[in-house]
């Protein structure tokens, strides 16, 4: 059993402003203890239900946030790289975590909601449905043929991912009071659930389904300014809608981003 596991930071439990999601910052220094935890939990749960290699992707930011030396030792470590979004990922995995996510761009009610970018992405839509990052990740799992089996984030997160990937396991930890503060289950407690959750979503594995995406898949990206939207259109391949809007094709899940 084989279990790939995604990262984000602003879905960690103890993590409840924007500050600490800021890499580089002393309250982001701190806070790398606490995505140190719940990885280390869903680690050590993946193995208690039975699974036998982990591999976790670094995925907020440049991917350079864990403190390896704190890692469970059991697990295989990955950033960006390879020309791939998952470097490593294929069909011989058989389940698919997400730790620390957050609900897509536009959620309300959700702790630091976006999708990709804050500061740019407005709206990302495949075959006319949003995404975020977990429908992103899913989708890219699901062309493998690999089922997302675990949500770890906040309550918006974990709404999110029942609606894509049916029959999850989710564990929130948080509970936004606005887009940028958050009231947290305190880390060693929302840490025990992870454990416990990621053991469940293993054992179960095999009852959850793929999520995957019709190809060739209609991509539609709506920008925050027109300036984004110059910059993607000069792209072979895409078009340009309206000031701030571009689509493109997708024939594969390595075209949803491009």
């Amino acid at each position: 059993m084989k279990v790939y596991m995604m990262t984000d930071f602003e879905g960690i439990s103890g993590v409840r402003t924007m500050e600490e999601c800021r890499t580089g910052t002393p309250p982001y220094e701190a806070a790398r203890a606490f995505l140190c935890g719940d990885i280390n939990a869903a680690v050590a749960g993946a193995f208690d239900g039975g699974a036998t290699e982990v591999v976790v992707r670094d995925g907020h930011a440049g991917g350079f946030n864990l403190l390896l030396d704190r890692m469970d030792p059991r697990a295989l470590y990955t950033g960006r790289g390879g020309g791939t979004w998952c470097p490593g990922l294929d069909g011989t995995f058989d389940a698919a975590f997400f730790v620390g996510a957050h609900a897509m761009a536009g959620t309300p009610n959700a702790f630091l909601e976006h999708t990709q970018s804050s500061a740019s992405w407005l709206d990302y839509q495949v075959n006319e449905r949003s995404f975020g990052e977990q429908g992103q990740f899913g989708a890219y799992c699901g062309s493998f043929g690999v089922p997302v089996v675990l949500v770890t984030g906040d309550e918006t997160a974990c709404r999110e991912a029942a609606d894509f990937f049916a029959g999850c396991e989710t564990v929130a930890v948080k509970r936004a009071t606005s887009r940028n503060s958050a009231i947290c289950i305190h880390p060693t407690k929302a840490q025990e659930m992870i454990r416990a959750g990621a053991k469940r979503a293993v054992e179960r594995a095999k009852e959850i389904t793929p999520f995957t995406v019709d190809f060739p898949a209609e991509i539609r990206m709506r920008y925050m300014r027109t300036d984004y939207a110059d910059s993607m259109a000069s792209k072979r391949g895409v078009t340009r809608v309206d000031s701030r809007t571009v689509t493109w094709t997708a024939a594969n899940a390595d075209e949803l981003l491009l």
